[in-house]
């Protein structure tokens, strides 16, 4: 999460509300389904998607080993499918998986620049989160356009930010339950990069706290990385899109703060039709059908305000009303 939709798919435009599909019927699954707006979900110990070699800042080499660390992800994430249900030879090719991917981090750690945070000259991880709090920066899932740019000129450069947030993926995934259905492996402790009389000292609730703070920082400067790669206006709406169709069909969240952006709400209302198109026949085979909504909200002879009266509430009755994310990224 949340990682938006353009950054995610490499350039994907969205128009303003259902133009993609507002001639034809509701399609659920099929070529009209907005499903293919949906950014991938976060497996434990894994980030989001995302083409990180397009950081601003990186050299040929550097771009490569970072597409390579990608691409180990992706395909430990396909052994994983393939185990979850497998037997002793798919736990051994997640295990393959694994080691390409601890291979690939440690020629990241060849490349990772002076100063990188978290390392040996660099400020240290517990310091970035002070700073990007302090910032009100990667907070929030998607930025609306016209809210503020990052200001890049008080932190370090975004290639450093990016070997830092690569270095906490890899964290995350090593003590995460990834490791444990991979054989041979086991998840290491938190915080294990901590010299070990440092570590003894520390309480549990202590060691919990920095372990999630590692967490919180790892997702803020995804948010991050994702407007370096591009900040642009389109990309803003698309994240918002994004954003919205996870809330609408994964979710059931609607996020007040949003009710003014057309993006989100376009994105909520295909995530929540899609989810009911889902389910409708098994679930709820006699209530109206995500074709009707659907029907009501692209009916030219409405206006806005039915629109919003006859779909757009009945849909947000099925879902939390928060104010904003909090710690929705958390889910």
């Amino acid at each position: 999460m949340g990682a938006g939709v353009v950054a995610t798919f490499g350039g994907v435009t969205l128009t303003p509300i259902f133009s993609s599909w507002q001639n034809a019927p509701y399609a659920g699954d099929g070529a009209n389904s907005p499903r293919g707006f949906r950014r991938p979900h976060k497996e434990s110990g894994t980030s989001f998607q995302m083409d990180y070699e397009n950081v601003p800042g990186l050299n040929a080499i550097e771009r490569e080993v970072v597409a390579a660390y990608q691409q180990a992800h992706l395909l430990h994430a396909a052994a994983a499918m393939d185990s979850l249900f497998g037997d002793q030879g798919e736990r051994e090719e997640r295990a393959e998986a694994v080691a390409r991917i601890e291979e690939a981090h440690a020629r990241l750690s060849e490349l990772a620049p002076e100063g990188t945070p978290g390392r040996e000259g660099g400020p240290s991880y517990v310091e970035l989160l002070s700073l990007v709090r302090e910032l009100g920066l990667g907070d929030r899932d998607a930025i609306m356009p016209g809210e503020p740019e990052v200001p890049w000129a008080v932190l370090p450069e975004p290639s450093l930010l990016l070997f830092c947030c690569l270095d906490l993926m890899h964290y995350s995934f090593l003590t995460g339950n990834a490791l444990d259905h991979a054989r041979g492996y086991s998840r290491r402790k938190r915080l294990y990069d901590l010299p070990e009389e440092e570590r003894a000292g520390m309480s549990k609730e202590r060691i919990a706290g920095e372990h999630g703070d590692r967490n919180e920082l790892q997702m803020r400067l995804h948010r991050m990385l994702e407007r370096a790669i591009d900040d642009s206006a389109e990309a803003r709406r698309g994240h918002m899109h994004a954003m919205g169709f996870d809330c609408g069909y994964d979710l059931l969240v609607f996020i007040s703060r949003y009710e003014q952006d057309p993006d989100y709400v376009e994105g909520f209302v295909e995530g929540c039709l899609e989810r009911i198109s889902e389910d409708e026949d098994r679930v709820h085979p006699d209530d109206i059908k995500a074709s009707h909504f659907h029907a009501m909200w692209v009916d030219p002879g409405l206006s806005p305000a039915d629109r919003n009266d006859l779909v757009l509430e009945s849909l947000k009755a099925e879902c939390e009303i928060r104010e904003d994310e909090g710690d929705l990224w958390r889910l």
